[in-house]
This record gives C-alpha cells, structure tokens and sequence, in this order.
C-alpha cells in the first residue's frame, strides 16, 4: 500500500464516519422532536455521546485532505468540481464547528432556545458534507 493510498483510504473511511454519524444525528433529532420525558433525554445523551467521535472524523477529513492536497503536483490542473468540492468543505466544517459552539453555550447556561440553531447548523453542515462527496467524485471521476 502506497502513502497516497493509505491518506486516502483514511480520508474516505472518516468521511463514511463523519457523514454517517451527521444522518444519525439529523435523524436523531427529529425523533427526538415528538419525544418527551427519559426519552428525550436518552436521545440527547446519544447525540452527546457521539460528538467526540464526530469531531474526530471532521478533524481527520480536514488533515489526510490537506495532506492529499498537498500531494497533487499542481493545482492547474484540477478541475472546477475540486473548487466546488472546495467550497462545500469549508461549509460544512464552518457549520459543524459553529453547531457544537451553540451545543457547548446550550449546555453551559441550559437555555434550550439555542436549539433551532444548532439544528440549522447542523443540517447544513450535513447538506455541505454530501455536496463535498458528490463534488469530489465529479472533481476526480476519470
């Protein structure tokens, strides 16, 4: 197995993680919307449990893409699916970044008020994430 295919094999399998998780957080929370009680709680617990490991995934997308990246030989040659792909990432890393800021207020001050951002971040987080993966693909479709 070659460098390159060892960082790409970690970007993909981090982008299945954090793309994955992203779907199961949505879903999540729009179960959680007609839920009350214990099991209210016991959904945000699973969101809450989930976090580090989707911060770990963001941040590896983010590392093994900058590392491919800086093995392409030169820019001039991509095509403008990667500037697009590009745009979609810092979307999606923006909005993640900005849904767990407004997660970590809610907890610190329990004003739940705060909860139709984060789930606005989050939506468009994962709608960037996907954008990011279809753009990839027509960026470097043979």
């Amino acid at each position: 197995m070659s460098y390159h295919q060892l960082i790409l094999s970690l970007h993909l399998l981090a982008i299945a993680i954090g793309i994955g998780i992203g779907f199961s957080n949505i879903v999540n929370l729009a179960t959680a919307k007609s839920q009350t009680g214990d099991i209210s709680k016991g959904l945000a617990m699973g969101r809450l449990a989930n976090r580090k490991y989707h911060d770990a995934a963001v941040i590896i997308i983010l590392i093994t893409g900058g590392l491919l990246l800086a093995n392409l030989v030169s820019m001039a040659g991509v095509s403008k699916w990667f500037h697009v792909k590009l745009a979609f990432v810092l979307i999606f890393v923006v909005c993640h970044f900005a849904a767990r800021a407004t997660v970590k207020q809610m907890l610190a001050t329990g004003n739940t008020a705060l909860m139709p951002r984060a789930k606005m971040f989050s939506h468009i987080a994962i709608t960037g994430a996907v954008l990011a993966l279809i753009s990839a693909v027509l960026a470097f479709a043979a």
